[in-house]
């Protein structure tokens, strides 16, 4: 038994310095095991600075590329450097062994050409001084007869150019500048030759109706360059209407308003109708199919018509003036009229001249509905659209069309706070599958009619999509943008400032309720400033011409001030009219060229 015992013990003492031996290679293994973890996490790091070198060198090797390169550059640029102040000193040795007589003296001696290139660019352009009208002092037209009367005065070599540029548009604003620039034209008859366009929009007062005809007829027949004529509009005295002067067989471009005669006018359209290409006037209302004269306008190609109607016209009246060529077409209230009979009138001239125009404004009254059916205009590509609805509510007079790629849409002006919400792109894209260019334009632009024409939507590849700012952003985005940079202003940014919210076509200003509206009221105090002062002598005691007309300007005023209606407004226009038609009956008298020259001298003298 202790035999077994013993045995039994030694198996235990071999057994126990076998764990202890295992335990201590254990211990052994775990220490190793921890330093080949250590060994593993420097490895890791290793390789992340090794991708980290990696991505430095690939850096640096494309920043040592674009250094090659840029040296390649500067060293070709060196080398055309070199070649061309080469080839200056030649030119300077071939000049210095020419003549003084026959060298040219910089910007003097510039081909007259380029100088007048230069010289338009230094102006604004024409559409936009057609479409102002206001005599501030920072305004747009005196800054432009500034500049070209001080190009006149720089050098002799520059004074050709610059009188051909001052005088190749002419635009006429008072009856005194009419008579000066006609007495300009009689005594030096060269000037004539350079005068290739007139617009004329000035007030012709009590007693130079005669000497605005003649003066006007003169300077017509003494620019036998002529090629366009406006009178847009001639502001002349009541119930008198302006008769055009014969117009040269030149003329290519017309405009007139409704001061204009409309017979003579028809006249003097019939005498142009070959050559024009285009025609912008303003219509009462249109002479019936016995009346109207049968016309062919081959060379037409822009049409702008101004509607103030009072009744449809008839189809096959329209139909008597051929068109082949007609690409652009307007259509513009001049005031407010019935929307039912502007969309009709508007949809008969579309039928009857639509077919071949590329090019379509519509600027219907506010309240005008949507055509029902498709315009019959199968090659429309460039349509201009004036909003009809106000606050959140936008429709426009075409709500689709097949063909339209550029889409111009101008905000509304007949509420107190136009806002123009913009339409679902998806409802747009729908009505307009061809769309390609969506304009939205403000009202301050609103008498710049042919604005979307003169600025065209930027070519595809310079589009850029659109953001359309919330409400509560939108200052956050003007004082952000209204920042100090020192990039150059835009040159739209000057033409905006500098031009006032009215138009020589428009009869009245975006600020001016029209007349007959609740909000207007006669002003009373500048009813008789524009009045002469009442005549000496027997006719003047009691019984003038000027009293009476006062007393009723007068009674117009007190009645106005009474007035709480519409009608009632209309009733007191109506009565100072009828005053006014018959202050203008007993005055016979005439003002004579002289006598008008020396009143515009003394006020320029002044």
């Amino acid at each position: 038994m202790s035999v077994d015992v013993q045995a039994t013990v030694r198996n235990l003492t071999r057994f126990e310095g076998i764990c202890s031996t295992a335990a201590r290679e254990l211990m052994r293994l775990d220490e190793e095991n921890s330093k080949l973890r250590l060994a593993n996490e420097e490895v890791q790091c290793l390789r992340e600075e090794n991708s980290m070198l990696k991505d430095v060198l690939r850096h640096q090797a494309e920043a040592f590329k674009l250094v090659q390169q840029e040296a390649d550059a500067v060293g070709r640029l060196r080398r055309d450097n070199a070649h061309w102040k080469e080839r200056s000193e030649v030119l300077a040795a071939r000049l210095r062994s020419v003549p003084l007589e026959y060298r040219p003296r910089e910007w003097a001696e510039c081909p007259h050409e380029i100088l007048l290139l230069i010289f338009h660019n230094c102006l604004a352009p024409g559409w936009l001084l057609r479409g102002t009208r206001e005599l501030s002092s920072g305004w747009l037209y005196g800054q432009d007869m500034k500049m070209k009367t001080a190009l006149c005065l720089v050098c002799k070599a520059w004074n050709p150019v610059a009188n051909e540029l001052l005088y190749e548009q002419v635009r006429l604003r008072s009856i005194g500048q009419v008579v000066a620039f006609a007495h300009a034209l009689q005594a030096r008859c060269s000037l004539g030759n350079l005068v290739t366009g007139a617009d004329i929009s000035c007030f012709v007062p009590r007693g130079y109706r005669a000497v605005f005809e003649s003066e006007t007829q003169r300077i017509v027949d003494l620019c036998p360059r002529l090629t366009h004529f406006g009178a847009v509009p001639v502001f002349l005295l009541p119930g008198v209407p302006f008769r055009l002067p014969k117009l040269n067989p030149t003329i290519t471009s017309l405009e007139f308003t409704t001061a204009v005669d409309a017979l003579l006018a028809g006249e003097a359209i019939a005498q142009l109708c070959g050559g024009i290409r285009s025609l912008c006037c303003t219509i009462s209302s249109f002479p019936t199919a016995e009346t109207t004269t049968e016309l062919e306008f081959p060379a037409l190609e822009h049409l702008v018509l101004r509607l103030g109607l009072t009744s449809a016209p008839m189809e096959s009246s329209l139909r008597k003036w051929a068109m082949p060529a007609l690409r652009k077409l307007s259509m513009i209230e001049e005031f407010p009229n019935d929307a039912r009979l502007w969309a009709t009138t508007a949809l008969s001239v579309l039928k009857a001249y639509g077919t071949g125009i590329s090019t379509l404004t519509l600027k219907a009254p506010p309240r005008a509905r949507p055509f029902e059916s498709t315009i019959p205009c199968s090659k429309l590509q460039h349509l201009v659209l004036a909003s009809s609805g106000g606050g959140s509510q936008v429709s426009l007079f075409i709500p689709s069309h097949p063909t339209v790629r550029l889409l111009d849409v101008w905000c509304n002006s007949h509420y107190d706070q136009p806002t123009l919400e913009l339409p679902r792109i998806e409802a747009l894209k729908a009505g307009f599958p061809a769309l390609e260019a969506c304009r939205f334009l403000d009202v301050t632009f609103a008498y710049l009619t042919s604005m979307p024409f003169e600025f065209p939507p930027e070519p595809p590849v310079a589009r850029r999509d659109f953001e359309v700012l919330r409400p509560e952003s939108v200052v956050m985005h003007m004082i952000a943008h209204g920042q100090p940079t020192t990039l150059p202003r835009p040159a739209w940014t000057t033409i905006v400032e500098e031009f006032g919210l009215a138009s020589v076509n428009s009869r009245w200003d975006l600020d001016e309720p029209p007349i007959g509206s609740a909000e207007w009221e006669p002003d009373a105090e500048s009813d008789g400033e524009w009045l002469p002062p009442p005549r000496d002598g027997a006719e003047s005691e009691g019984s003038s011409s000027y009293e009476s007309d006062t007393d009723s300007c007068s009674m117009c005023d007190s009645s106005g001030a009474e007035a709480t209606t519409e009608a009632d407004s209309l009733d007191v226009i109506s009565e100072g009219r009828e005053a006014q038609d018959e202050f203008y009956a007993e005055e016979d008298w005439q003002v004579t060229r002289e006598e008008a020259l020396a009143i515009f001298s003394g006020i320029v003298n002044s």
